[in-house]
């Protein structure tokens, strides 16, 4: 008779910090019940990537590539998560057919890649929101009546010139 080795579990509490981005990263994790939230940090700005329900592994990537966590997980309410070391994890890959390994290390940088993209599709886009503020005033311009168009230049484009400056000013702390 095979035994096998007792599954290693852990429980958080709704908001307790599991994993943190940068760390190096030794286990990935099945969720068994309760949900977790992923998310990376931009600045200060927390950008959401999921919210995992049971059933769900998150930590795989960087189990699976090695290297560090590329983004950071919390509790999103009490849960009770089974560990996934890496050596175990590498044990059972190494056994498994060398297609699938090379199918696994594809699906894992793409991942990687996505979830860098979302990142940064996510963060504050300066020249485009200047873009749609100038777009809204010539939309607003366009719709008033022809009496009421230099008023409204001589009042809202210095508003419009201020904010922009304004904007510009903490560019990169957006």
């Amino acid at each position: 008779m095979v035994y096998s080795k007792i599954l290693e579990r852990r429980a958080f509490s709704k908001g307790q910090r599991i994993v943190n981005e940068g760390d190096e990263a030794y286990t990935a994790f099945m969720i068994q019940s309760g949900k977790v939230r992923i998310y990376s940090v931009k600045g200060n700005k927390k950008i959401e990537l999921g919210i995992l329900e049971p059933g769900d592994i998150f930590g795989e990537t960087a189990v699976i590539m090695g290297g560090k966590r590329t983004a950071s997980a919390e509790a999103a309410e009490d849960c009770n998560l089974i560990v996934i070391h890496r050596d175990d994890f590498k044990v059972k890959l190494e056994k498994s057919d060398p297609t699938i390994r090379a199918v696994i290390d594809m699906l894992s940088q793409r991942l990687m890649q996505s979830n860098a993209e979302v990142i940064k599709s996510k963060g504050v886009n300066i020249d485009s929101f200047i873009a749609l503020l100038n777009q809204i005033f010539r939309d607003l311009l366009d719709t008033m009546p022809d009496e009421d168009k230099d008023g409204f230049k001589a009042e809202a484009f210095p508003v419009m010139k201020d904010l922009i400056r304004v904007i510009e000013k903490y560019r990169d702390k957006l």
